[in-house]
């Protein structure tokens, strides 16, 4: 989990800051160079409302977390009107995906900050109520290690990739109010873990399971709904190279998803 900011601003687009969480996200150990140990990464949106995301997290490869209200400061359904609004420069939406980030119990600041210092009656003066995006970060983080044991429960303890650890998030994210997803407000909705691991519909997994060498590749593959009046939901997600320092648009690899049903 990362609650911070580079510093470097608002609307920041894709530089060195974002390059360098991108190939964190590949390769987490830049020690060890004959093997690539991925490395999930969840950030904060940032605070500066519809001024902008705040650096690094226009990066391609992170979780980007907005935040929303919760039951001590309204509807959950609300977007906090802190949480830093999309889209990146380059076009793309983010955030990703929409936590509890107004009003959430935390440890106490002590000393002289002006912030999360004000103590929750009964806790002696150990946790106060705190609103950020960096409150909604932890939230996703959270759910992305239940989902971690979930996954590696029936698949031989092998953890999920970055890449569908961000697809199972969207995938069963709430959709917020007006149903928009996604938007660069809420991302794909609001998490629901839930929906993940314990889900109420089939669902097909396919994590790492064709590499793609030349521009036209395609993965194809078919499918029959069993259930007609649930929904059917498909993602694609990847972790993409590294774009180059100032690059616009950022994506090395566009890959595209194509549904097809009953010919159209």
């Amino acid at each position: 989990n990362n609650s911070w900011t580079t510093g470097e601003g608002t609307q920041h687009g894709y530089q060195a800051s974002e390059r360098t969480h991108d190939l964190m996200v590949l390769d987490g150990n830049f020690d060890t160079t004959d093997v690539a140990e991925p490395f999930i990464e969840v950030f904060s949106a940032g605070n500066s409302g519809f001024s902008g995301l705040t650096a690094p997290k226009e990066a391609k490869n992170l979780i980007v977390t907005a935040a929303s209200l919760n039951g001590r400061a309204g509807n959950i359904d609300a977007i906090a009107g802190f949480s830093s609004r999309g889209p990146a420069v380059d076009g793309r939406v983010v955030p990703t995906i929409t936590a509890p980030g107004q009003s959430i119990a935390s440890a106490r600041r002590l000393g002289a900050a002006s912030q999360c210092n004000i103590s929750i009656a009964g806790t002696s003066d150990h946790y106060a109520l705190c609103s950020g995006t960096s409150m909604a970060a932890p939230h996703t983080a959270g759910a992305i290690v239940l989902v971690t044991e979930w996954w590696r429960s029936f698949h031989g303890g092998i953890s999920p990739s970055p890449a569908m650890a961000k697809a199972l998030l969207v995938n069963t994210a709430i959709d917020m109010g007006t149903a928009d997803i996604p938007n660069n407000n809420e991302g794909w909705g609001r998490i629901n873990t839930t929906n993940i691991i314990s889900p109420t519909t089939s669902f097909l997994y396919f994590d790492n399971q064709m590499v793609f060498t030349d521009t036209g590749q395609i993965m194809a593959m078919g499918v029959t709904v069993l259930d007609t009046s649930q929904p059917f939901k498909v993602t694609l997600a990847w972790s993409d190279a590294p774009g180059a320092i100032g690059a616009n648009p950022a994506l090395v690899n566009n890959l595209d998803l194509t549904v097809e049903m009953g010919g159209e």
